[in-house]
């Protein structure tokens, strides 16, 4: 970890969508590391990670809040900063949300990441753009454990959004960065979860303000197969590909070294690190609202090649989740900074987990 400090000190990075879950995360451990971070995405809620922790205040760019699909001042804002270093993470993230707005969802995924793309095309210093798209890009084959190579589709609008995210980037890749030295690689992450997480239509989220409306957690598919996973874990390979040179540039996964946990599983190991009882009902599945069985990935090539492997396994990542949400009722904005500040730290400590 101490050399992943080295490389991130004082470098200038820009996270679109940092006011989201995942970017949240990643502004704290980059600010840890010592990086100038920026950010650009839309407002964030009242209750986001972002505005719970008080995230803001880590940011070298006060006007940081943009609309992606704006070409015009979304590149002024990029230029101004003009990053070394793009985790472009903002995006429309959740499936159901894509049902109710695909219009929406099309624009900001797949014109918002061909807006960031080319706008990197004009930035000096350049030298990594990550897109972080999902698990979910793939066409649905029942396959057990989803390999780079595999066929990309998407049945419902937000996956089938992300799966063009992964070609725009390939052939704007392939167009316009060959003679460059930026590495320019999207990212594969599964189902993630840890502390912070509030937005609809997702798991965790869910259960929490079941917990705190004292209503039925209503679950859609208890059998269905995800690939469970720690938020800290894809962000740390986010990172680490992110140092890398060009060579490096093309599609990664990163996901559990067992990810054939079903949803009814995980929900059970969540549930034993609550103090409060969760009242579970299962509901009908919508037949307009489909959703892929099982999802697995295959995370061999990050293994083998970026040296890359998760340190957490379910049961921690449960605990750590729980006991993050648990503390959250009670601490202030600076006290829940720095437990989630010292959460990133025993990551860094952690030596990797086994199955």
């Amino acid at each position: 970890m101490k050399s992943l400090e080295k490389l991130y000190r004082n470098k200038k990075i820009l996270i679109t969508g940092h006011t989201g879950f995942k970017g949240a995360w990643l502004s704290i451990w980059l600010n840890k590391l010592g990086s100038k971070v920026y950010g650009i995405s839309l407002p964030e809620n009242k209750a986001s990670l972002f505005k719970r922790c008080g995230i803001k205040k880590l940011f070298k760019n006060n006007d940081q809040y943009q609309d992606i699909r704006n070409y015009k001042k979304y590149r002024e804002k990029i230029l101004k900063i003009n990053p070394e270093i793009i985790f472009h993470m903002a995006a429309q993230p959740i499936v159901k949300s894509g049902y109710d707005d695909p219009l929406y969802t099309f624009e900001t995924n797949i014109l918002g990441t061909a807006n960031t793309i080319n706008i990197s095309r004009d930035l000096k210093f350049l030298k990594s753009l990550i897109i972080i798209t999902t698990d979910k890009c793939y066409k649905d084959s029942k396959k057990k454990g989803y390999t780079e190579e595999d066929v990309l589709g998407g049945y419902d609008p937000y996956s089938s959004s992300k799966a063009c995210a992964e070609l725009i980037t390939d052939s704007m890749r392939n167009s316009y960065f060959n003679n460059t030295n930026v590495q320019v690689s999207t990212v594969r992450a599964g189902n993630v979860v840890g502390g912070g997480d509030w937005s609809d239509k997702r798991l965790v989220s869910d259960m929490i303000k079941s917990i705190e409306n004292r209503n039925f957690f209503l679950v859609r598919n208890p059998s269905f197969v995800r690939p469970w996973q720690h938020v800290l874990d894809p962000l740390f390979g986010y990172m680490i590909l992110a140092t890398k040179s060009k060579k490096f540039s093309g599609a990664w996964n990163f996901g559990p070294q067992k990810g054939d946990i079903s949803v009814k599983k995980f929900i059970q190991k969540l549930s034993e690190n609550f103090k409060s009882k969760i009242k579970i009902k299962i509901v009908k599945k919508s037949k307009s609202f489909k959703e892929t069985n099982i999802l697995n990935l295959n995370i061999d090539k990050s293994m083998k090649h970026l040296n890359w492997k998760p340190k957490i396994n379910i049961d921690l990542a449960a605990r750590l989740t729980a006991e993050w949400y648990e503390n959250s009722f009670k601490f202030n904005s600076d006290e829940l900074y720095n437990y989630t500040l010292n959460q990133i730290k025993f990551y860094e400590r952690l030596k990797n987990e086994h199955r």
